[in-house]
């Protein structure tokens, strides 16, 4: 039994039984679930590359979140929560909102209480294990990849002010040139009333 609180409070209790994970079995239905060929979330007889595949949402090299794999997670979450739902008359849809608020918390809460749940000791120790290395493994990956970006980004943002500095490099001289010249006739006018006055006003009386 696993205990988890939304953005506005409430705290919901999950435990999954063999009757709860029947009936996530019957009613949420995997993302590459068809008309043709349903699927759904086995939590009983799942592989155990599935059951790991099922928690981690973000691809590990783009970062890339799984929506469709998220909301099946909340499909299951409103299974083991559906009777205190009812009670606070609480709507599927309403739940799924709440949710996203605090679906990291919700998710911890789910993987903890399902891998408790697994009754095989050896399968229950290879799923804590697996999921460990994929959520550690996941992490490295997506800090080489922010690593990676921020090195583009600060190329890119020097290659920018290179750039900016050639096209703006005629603009200046021009600028610069405009204000020489303006000293340059400023200099000459004031060359040009020195020489206009009287000697005797350029020199002072004698």
């Amino acid at each position: 039994m696993r205990t988890f609180t939304d953005a506005n409070g409430q705290d919901w209790t999950i435990s999954l039984t063999w009757d709860k994970a029947e009936q996530i079995a019957a009613r949420v239905e995997r993302p590459d679930s068809t008309k043709k060929d349903r699927k759904t979330f086995d939590l009983l007889n799942s592989t155990d590359k599935e059951q790991v595949d099922a928690f981690v949402l973000n691809d590990p090299y783009t970062g890339r979140f799984d929506l469709q794999k998220a909301r099946c997670i909340v499909a299951m979450l409103y299974v083991l929560c559906e009777e205190q739902c009812k009670e606070r008359k609480i709507s599927p849809e309403d739940f799924a909102l709440m949710m996203q608020a605090s679906f990291g918390d919700a998710l911890k809460a789910f993987m903890e209480e399902y891998g408790n749940f697994i009754p095989c000791p050896d399968r229950k120790e290879m799923f804590q294990n697996l999921m460990f290395l994929a959520e550690n493994g996941q992490s490295a990956a997506l800090s080489e990849v922010n690593q990676t970006l921020r090195q583009q980004r600060t190329a890119l943002g020097a290659a920018i002010t290179q750039r900016a500095a050639r096209e703006m490099a005629p603009a200046v001289e021009m600028v610069e040139k405009a204000v020489a010249g303006l000293g340059m006739t400023a200099s000459s006018k004031s060359a040009g009333r020195s020489a206009s006055r009287p000697a005797s006003k350029r020199l002072g009386k004698s």
